[in-house]
């Protein structure tokens, strides 16, 4: 069973490596203000989803106007609509609930009939289906597809079922028969936020926290998705597949989903975070995201009474990060205990002490404190994890920080000690000063012996890589970048690496934009690299430096200043004579 996983997890690796997805995790804001937080008595929203920041854009900025619809915003490639963006009475704004939504299921194989597997005591037949490849060469590669009553199997990448007494299947909501189409054609046309809400029933798959307002002054927020109803088990382990007792039984309705309208704060926002009140009778995740983008959105949407949509700009191009702030105090108290402070620790102490916890392009404490967490982490989890398990923990980086921070916030921890050495047991502050020396010896060797040139934008940069770009000839002309880049892993202005190859970004938001309903004919967004695909095309890379500095454009929705200002392309099918 081992290999058919170690394969499968293989296979899985060598894909997200062919489409740079490697590491790291996707995450997103957004956040909505009813007319009471408004500095213009109406309601703002804001949203910017992190997903890969590939070359094109997996977005494509559009105003869709037929009879009946005026919707502008944002849509995916096969889409029919727009997905988030605003219409001329409601706009919208998404973000990953993190929902656990997909089980792995161990079926048992009957050793005399290897197409069947164990249900409740009985042998039942799997489906099997028989597929096909061909390759560019024009090569056939034949396969054969088994599926179970939880989903197909997914260990048999190399016809491992052969021989094998258990395969793993995947149960996964994805594979529902749902309608998002459907969702996404109604919420294009919704007038109101009851017909916006209504149109959400027939979304699925993925789960999104969608946050929303309309020209009445409403505001709300619905988690929205097939979220499945799990009784005495959580699915965080793999389920044994024999027994019906692991069987989902149902999905959470949806007026049970977790959600709020028209809040007494005046707003509502999300990033990934748990969504889920005390008490709340259903599992829903136990893979939220770290804490620290919610924590800080919400200290700036209460630091004024009222907001601006300037605010709204600087609240999305914030760099201050709470979990620095909070590991910052420890390591400080650390650095406190220590009677004699050598040169390391020294310059350590100086650029912690007073820092402000932001991750600016130019700072030296912020390139330290994040070449320190790659060392801390290493430090703190690797003896006990061993290095390949190690990688394989890290690859998704939400859940190692979450786990350092807890760690470090409790005055002592096993996780701490070095299990490889037996003379000693290693603390927390003695973590805390080896992994300091070791992130400025780093720093020294790549930048030398002055902490002033040790700017974080020197290790931190952004490329948005083409497929083809990957070709070292190609690169230059597919490939936009590099961009010296601030932000981090836990800041709003999220900006994401892998902590298993540091430093330069992947992740981000992928699109910007901010709706004020004091003038829905114009919203604020940004669309990295650039709206075009073409390489040639003057809109290939025209927005890349704007995202990196934090501009916004204008887009316009008012039909007739469009047509006038904007230029005209007409597609017509050709006439067969």
């Amino acid at each position: 069973m081992d290999g058919n996983l170690s394969q499968f997890r293989k296979a899985n690796a060598d894909l997200r490596n062919f489409l740079n997805w490697r590491g790291a995790s996707f995450g997103s804001n957004n956040w909505v203000i009813s007319g009471k937080k408004s500095k213009t008595g109406k309601p703002l929203l804001a949203n910017d989803p992190h997903l890969p920041l590939a070359n094109p854009s997996v977005w494509y900025a559009m105003q869709l106007v037929a009879p009946g619809v005026n919707v502008t915003g944002f849509s995916l490639a096969g889409t029919a609509g727009i997905v988030i963006g605003h219409n001329e009475h409601v706009a919208w704004g998404f973000t990953n609930v993190m929902a656990d939504d997909a089980d792995f299921y161990i079926e048992t194989i009957n050793p005399v009939d290897s197409t069947q597997y164990l249900t409740d005591g009985k042998w039942k037949k799997m489906i099997v289906r028989k597929d096909s490849v061909v390759s560019r060469s024009g090569q056939v590669y034949r396969f054969n597809r088994f599926d179970t009553r939880h989903g197909p199997v997914i260990s048999d990448v190399n016809d491992l079922i052969k021989g094998t007494r258990k395969v793993v299947a995947l149960k996964w909501t994805g594979y529902l028969i749902s309608d998002e189409t459907n969702a996404v054609y109604k919420m294009d046309r919704a007038s109101n936020w009851k017909e916006f809400v209504d149109a959400l029933r027939d979304y699925r798959s993925p789960a999104q926290n969608i946050v929303f307002a309309d020209d009445g002054g409403n505001i709300g927020y619905w988690c929205t998705g097939a979220i499945p109803i799990r009784k005495g088990f959580t699915g965080m382990y793999p389920l044994n597949g024999s027994t019906s007792a692991t069987n989902w039984s149902g999905f959470i309705p949806f007026n049970q989903l977790p959600h709020v309208i028209n809040p007494p704060e005046g707003f509502v926002a999300t990033a990934n975070n748990r969504v889920t009140p005390r008490g709340y009778p259903y599992y829903i995740s136990n893979l939220w995201e770290p804490p620290a983008r919610i924590q800080r959105i919400r200290e700036m949407l209460t630091a004024k009474k009222k907001l601006s949509e300037l605010d709204f700009e600087m609240i999305q191009l914030d760099v201050l990060s709470p979990f620095a702030r909070d590991v910052t105090k420890e390591v400080l108290k650390a650095l406190g205990t220590e009677p004699v402070l050598d040169d390391s620790l020294q310059i350590a102490y100086k650029f912690f002490k007073g820092w402000d916890s932001e991750m600016r392009r130019e700072s030296t404490a912020a390139a330290i404190f994040q070449v320190f967490l790659v060392h801390i982490l290493k430090n703190t989890f690797q003896d006990e994890l061993g290095a390949k398990l190690y990688q394989d923990f890290i690859e998704f980086a939400g859940i190692p920080i979450q786990d350092l921070q807890k760690f470090l916030m409790l005055p002592k921890s096993r996780w701490f000690d070095d299990v490889r050495t037996s003379e000693k047991v290693e603390t927390k502050k003695d973590q805390i000063l080896k992994s300091l020396h070791e992130a400025i010896r780093d720093l020294t060797q790549r930048f030398g012996a002055k902490p002033i040139k040790w700017r974080w934008d020197k290790l931190h940069r952004i490329t948005f890589r083409h497929l083809l770009g990957n070709e070292p000839l190609m690169k230059k002309i597919f490939n936009v970048g590099p961009f010296p880049l601030g932000g981090g892993l836990t800041t709003v202005n999220n900006a994401r690496y892998r902590l298993t190859k540091p430093y330069d970004c992947w992740v981000g938001p992928s699109m910007r934009q901010i709706v004020d309903f004091t003038d829905l004919t114009t919203m604020k967004m940004i669309l990295p690299p650039g709206e075009a695909g073409h390489p040639l095309s003057v809109h290939f890379r025209d927005q890349a430096k704007m995202w990196v500095n934090g501009l916004y454009l204008d887009c316009k929705s008012d039909i007739k200043q469009v047509q006038e200002e904007g230029k005209e392309l007409v597609l017509e099918p050709e006439v067969q004579k």
